[in-house]
């Protein structure tokens, strides 16, 4: 649900499990279960300790990572960090004058929220300038506005944290696009 509301059919979507030497994947939509087989065999076991993450933004070709390989942004995003929880940051967003997100996800050591845009950012100064004035606006991190930041996985464990809490999607509703 959550990948489907911030992708397009036949964007490039990497999954980036860190640490790094469990391997990239890229896929497209259509390939969402064997990509998701693949990252479940990878990140089974806490003896593991594998992190899933995935680029927020759209890659132009299987095997990019980098900021020339970003094709666009789709979607804005903030991380709330330090242990903000769904409700709070929910608050920020209200209080800072921004629609309700269009994903959210308890990140279990945070909350990430995710707004779909109308129409893709193709211009990557653009996309950062914007994303950095919202982590002004809400009080979130400020370092993820790079190009081809890398977030949180839902559905996979955050093995930073002592309880290993697994990162859930709380919230997601397609329908929410925004200017």
């Amino acid at each position: 649900d959550f990948l489907g509301s911030i992708f397009e059919p036949g964007d490039i979507i990497e999954l980036r499990p860190l640490p790094p030497s469990a391997g990239r994947k890229w896929f497209e939509l259509s390939e969402l279960p064997d990509a998701i087989t693949w990252l479940q065999g990878i990140c089974h076991s806490e003896s593991s300790r594998v992190h899933a993450y995935f680029g927020g933004n759209p890659r132009k070709r299987r095997g990019g990572s980098q900021e020339q390989d970003v094709a666009l942004a789709r979607c804005v995003f903030a991380d709330f960090d330090g242990g903000v929880v769904v409700e709070d940051a929910w608050s920020r967003v209200k209080a800072a004058g921004y629609p309700m997100p269009t994903a959210t996800i308890a990140s279990g050591g945070g909350v990430h929220c995710w707004w779909r845009l109308d129409e893709p950012i193709s211009d990557q100064a653009v996309w950062h300038l914007r994303m950095k004035a919202m982590a002004s606006a809400l009080g979130s991190d400020q370092s993820i506005c790079d190009w081809p930041r890398i977030m949180r996985l839902p559905g996979f464990r955050n093995w930073k944290h002592e309880q290993c809490p697994l990162a859930t999607l709380t919230d997601c509703d397609p329908t929410r696009v925004y200017p």
